[in-house]
């Protein structure tokens, strides 16, 4: 009798790993390859975590012409960085109707001066709250995430983030994703003029309806073209930037800036300066296929823009230096400035 007892229960475990359960709490379809089935299965950020502690490895030395794997892509190969991480959780939480946006950081060690970057996904909740899921510190190559929050604000997720890795971040921003449907979509021109108060809301706002092209036109798009258009370059992107903050008070300007040794750059450069609500100087600028806004103040522009040559210098792994810049009107299609100001 006992010899049968223990046999149903043998049973019942074996029947348990063979229905796709986990002891996490994450249930999984019996085709644990059904890219589909398991993202309908991740209906809750808690199950999102669980399953990607699970299933997914990090790389701990990718390759150099690393590109990050859209999400179904990611899904099979199950290795990644902190991009494919925040790419496969947007999607998930976007096919489950929450608002979601990747958030992209740069930081400095104080210590040993190193750049460290990373990628998180941030999702609003029911009260409007931001909550976000990040990659922790691998062990052995096993990727582990954890859910964090809520907060108010960007800024607030930015704070807890330099806890979190103990470094200072200078530059954070937003990833574009073709993969996350819009959420915000104003129905004219002035609409969106006032709903998109802040720098965090214009940049999310641009990044998630607004394609990307590497193409230069002649002639800057105009904001209103822009908004219709829904696709230009860096240049366009500054132009509606700028005219956004300066409607809102920010006292918004362009900056162009030309380099004398960086092809990356294709010899010039432009930028949003605006003074926040402290009235403190800040930045817009576009790095490859981001925007970023700069989480640091300036006392002077003479130190924004030799801290601007550092930052692009590492981006594009070249030394870059500006000759010369020149000041623009906020929301000006006229990129050429009147006057030069040489930088040395």
């Amino acid at each position: 009798m006992k010899k049968e007892y223990i046999f149903v229960f043998l049973c019942l475990i074996v029947s348990l790993f063979l229905a796709g359960c986990h002891f996490a709490g994450t249930v999984i379809p019996e085709n644990e390859w059904d890219f589909q089935g398991v993202v309908s299965s991740l209906d809750t950020p808690q199950k999102l975590v669980n399953y990607m502690s699970e299933n997914f490895w990090i790389y701990t030395d990718p390759p150099e012409d690393y590109e990050p794997f859209l999400p179904e892509d990611f899904f099979y190969m199950s290795i990644g960085n902190c991009e494919d991480f925040a790419a496969f959780s947007s999607y998930v939480l976007d096919q489950h109707g929450y608002d979601v946006f990747s958030l992209s950081y740069m930081a400095i060690s104080d210590k040993s001066k190193e750049i460290y970057e990373h990628t998180i996904s941030v999702f609003k909740i029911a009260d409007k709250k931001l909550n976000y899921i990040t990659n922790l510190e691998a062990i052995d190559e096993e990727a582990l995430f954890e859910l964090l929050g809520p907060f108010n604000t960007i800024e607030e997720i930015i704070s807890n983030e330099e806890k979190r890795i103990k470094r200072n971040v200078f530059l954070f921003g937003f990833t574009y994703l073709e993969s996350v449907s819009e959420q915000v979509e104003p129905k004219s021109f002035e609409e969106a003029v006032n709903q998109l108060d802040t720098s965090s809301k214009i940049l999310s706002y641009i990044t998630r309806n607004f394609l990307y092209k590497e193409d230069r036109e002649i002639t800057a798009l105009s904001p209103q073209q822009l908004f219709q258009t829904r696709k230009g370059d860096k240049f366009d992107f500054a132009v509606f930037i700028s005219y956004l903050m300066d409607h809102h008070g920010y006292k918004a300007k362009l900056l162009s800036l030309e380099c004398t040794e960086s092809e990356s750059l294709n010899g010039n450069d432009i930028i949003v300066l605006y003074y926040d609500t402290d009235e403190k100087l800040r930045f817009i600028a576009h790095h490859g296929k981001q925007f970023m806004g700069v989480f640091q103040t300036y006392d002077s522009l003479d130190d924004l823009i030799r801290d601007l040559e550092y930052v692009q210098s590492i981006i594009t792994n070249s030394e870059v230096k500006f000759s010369r810049y020149g000041f623009l009107r906020a929301g000006t299609t006229n990129l050429m400035p009147t006057e030069w100001i040489p930088f040395f």
